[in-house]
């Protein structure tokens, strides 16, 4: 409505020269205000079937491309970065491009004007162009850009509409930066599955060692999870007596496989290399032919085989072996590391058998045995609880001296605020004539603590009653129990991040678009719009609020929690919980229904309960792909803790209900789950006292119980 060229120069009659000897250019142009700075770059393009010129101003600052170094945070990588624009009509043909948009892409304007946004953008870029451009206005975009030069980049493309109806301004925007960062992510995301999956084994099979079964069947089952979980395709354990192989276990191989490669092994070589006076090797390779190998620099071929002593103290008591690695190459440090550790375990494992079938063979071998067990065995008077006698290994576990031992109750090994609970137990188990505890505090005379687990049975001694406790020491095995938790914990922040991000994206767009609209009323010094300014600052501090909650929600899910047990609101906790998956919920479609009864808090390990309730609710979340209801309950009934939750998902079929809170059990598609989740979390609610039940049925949906106990 007005003269372009009014407010810059060169004045009107120059830019008419100008036009009438150019169809196209560029120029620097300065304005009225400032006529000593060269600070606009002026485009123009002459259109003769519409007999006007088209004319693009932009300030030089925003013309220039994008480097690495002008990106906050982002290390330089050498590689360019573009931010692209420019016109386009609703069939995707190009009606203008300035001189330097042009020359980022690799083209003079004229090439490119009149052509088909895929044509410039590259083949890739096409998906953009197989929607109305009108559907996707002010939407950011993602696609694959191609220039000439072959330079090939991600980018985020957004389409804004203008006055002309039918012309719209088309943004491209570099944003590989991300996508490498995203990959990284990605990256680091395996690595911490491929330790998780390690580290729930070694639980697992310390589990496995625990229960009522033949050593046959426990050796058979651990060396094929061995197979299922690490780097080789064949394992075998190998049991040694006199010098010879008296059992073996294994997978992968063949009965006939297995004997023809012990056929080459030299096992006196092997017994000689891992003595106990000898060079005191966890893992070595040996070549059938060649002998030992150095575990680094070498190809491996199928004559290799990586074994493990299974040492005992004082003996090897046997191997375990393993060959064929997948890729052919000789797994990580932290992998051999793990397998040392089974070796260990399964050494551990023997040891303790063999000291049970010692025991239970004649009142003879019973002094022996009790000194010399790697068990901390305590006898204590049935009557009192006065310790009457103790092994060699209950000194060395709890750093006291024999006397001061036997001088002692059994509890008061206990600290102050558990030996009511100590003296309970021992009332029990004296009781019943048999007990068996688990994560028992044990204060030593250093004032150390440490974890136990023990079985306790009544026997007799020196012709009266005795309670005879075998302690383990499983303070180590509980950290590894700790390291799953936290794995499962950031798998479940890997989950939600996405819609975290969705949910700051919002509020952000909106203080971003309110800060716009009050710097423009400031620039024009207009106090005319005191109202509108109010308006957008209470928007902008009730977003940053929102922002605030979030984050605070985010960081309160994933913090670590330093006490073993502290005040815990249980409806609380499942608020903050359902409120990390909100997004999730709303983007699957799935309505939440909630139901809280007034509970009393109760003093339970607050970081191990977020994961058993996360795990729990993502289950629900990914049982409703196509939408539906998840509801959450809380209920109190006879001084139990009733939280329920219900999904109108897929379900589970009747035959596979008893399997669900195995180990290693999922419904899901290879890829998709490990098994581990209702496993893990069934666990940390049976260390509550409590309990865990699935009910389930084919497309009516899924109901999780837990059953918590108020003391």
């Amino acid at each position: 409505t007005g003269n372009l060229f009014t407010s810059l120069l060169p004045r009107d009659q120059d830019w008419l020269e100008l036009l009438e000897d150019h169809q196209s250019g560029t120029l620097m142009a300065r304005t009225i205000e400032d006529p000593e700075a060269e600070n606009l770059l002026c485009s123009y393009q002459y259109h003769p079937d519409q007999e006007l010129y088209s004319t693009w101003i932009t300030p030089l600052d925003s013309c220039q491309p994008l480097t690495d170094a002008a990106i906050p945070g982002v290390e330089s990588t050498g590689e360019r970065q573009r931010k692209l624009m420019l016109h386009v009509d609703d069939s995707y043909r190009i009606r203008f491009i300035s001189p330097q948009t042009a020359r980022l892409i690799g083209h003079q304007p004229a090439e490119i004007i009149g052509q088909l946004l895929p044509q410039v953008l590259g083949p890739l870029a096409k998906p953009l162009t197989e929607i109305d451009i009108r559907e996707q206005l002010e939407e950011t975009l993602h696609a694959r850009i191609t220039f000439p030069d072959e330079y090939t980049f991600w980018a985020d493309i957004i389409f804004h509409a203008t006055e002309d109806n039918g012309i719209f301004i088309c943004e491209i925007d570099d944003v590989s930066y991300r996508k490498d960062l995203e990959a990284e992510i990605e990256r680091q995301r395996n690595e911490l599955s491929f330790t998780r999956q390690k580290l729930s084994m070694i639980v697992d099979t310390t589990t496995l060692m625990q229960e009522e079964a033949t050593t046959h069947d426990k050796l058979e089952v651990i060396v094929e999870k061995i197979v299922q979980s690490h780097s080789f395709q064949r394992a075998a354990i190998l049991l040694i007596d006199d010098k010879s192989v008296r059992d073996r276990y294994y997978a992968g191989f063949t009965g006939k496989s297995l004997d023809a490669l012990l056929a080459n092994l030299d096992l006196q070589s092997l017994l000689h290399y891992t003595d106990i006076d000898g060079d005191q090797k966890d893992a070595f390779v040996i070549h059938e032919v060649s002998g030992f190998v150095e575990m680094a620099g070498f190809d491996w071929t199928d004559q290799h085989h990586l074994l493990l002593p299974v040492r005992q103290p004082n003996k090897t008591a046997g191997f375990l072996l393993l060959d064929q690695p997948r890729e052919r190459l000789l797994p990580d440090s932290v992998v051999i590391g793990l397998l040392s550790l089974f070796a260990g375990q399964i050494a551990a494992y023997l040891e303790e058998v063999e000291l049970r079938q010692e025991l239970l063979l004649t009142e003879q071998n019973y002094r022996n045995l009790f000194d010399n067990s790697r068990l901390a065995i305590i006898l204590a008077d049935a009557k009192d609880g006065r310790i009457v006698d103790i092994n060699q290994h209950t000194l060395e576990l709890f750093g006291y001296k024999r006397e001061r031992l036997l001088d002692m109750l059994i509890w008061e090994l206990r600290p102050d605020d558990y030996r009511e609970t100590a003296q309970r137990n021992f009332q029990e188990a004296v009781k019943a004539g048999y007990g068996k505890y688990g994560n028992i505090p044990i204060l030593r005379s250093d004032g150390g603590k440490i974890l136990v687990e023990y079985d306790a049975l009544v026997t007799q001694f020196q012709g009266r009653p005795v309670l005879q406790s075998y302690y383990r020491d499983i303070t180590e095995r509980q950290r590894m129990e700790f390291s799953v938790i936290q794995s499962q914990k950031l798998a479940g922040l890997g989950q939600l991040s996405a819609g975290v991000a969705h949910e700051l994206r919002n509020p952000l767009g909106i203080i971003n678009s309110s800060l716009y609209y009050i710097n423009s009323c400031v620039e024009r010094d207009e106090l005319s719009f005191n109202d509108s300014i109010r308006k957008h600052l209470g928007i902008i501090k009730a977003e940053v609020e929102r922002s605030r909650r979030i984050i605070e929600n985010l960081l309160s899910f994933s913090r670590i929690s330093k006490a073993e047990v502290e005040p815990v609101h249980i409806n609380q906790l499942l608020q903050n919980t359902l409120d990390l998956v909100q997004k999730e919920l709303l983007v699957n479609d799935i309505t939440l229904e909630t139901s809280f009864a007034q509970l009393t808090p109760l003093m339970l390990n607050l970081d191990q309960l977020k994961q058993a309730f996360l795990n729990i609710i993502l289950n629900s979340t990914q049982a409703m792909p196509s939408g539906g209801t998840l509801q959450v309950s809380t209920s109190i009934l006879e001084n139990m803790i009733i939280i329920r939750f219900s999904d109108t998902g897929v379900g589970i079929p009747a035959d596979q209900i008893s399997d669900v809170l195995n180990p290693f059990f999922t419904t899901k598609s290879p890829g998709e789950g490990t098994g581990l989740g209702l496993s893990l979390t069934h666990s940390i609610i049976q260390r509550t006292g409590g309990s865990l039940h699935v009910e389930s049925e084919l497309e009516k949906g899924t109901s999780v119980t837990v059953k918590i106990p108020v003391k």
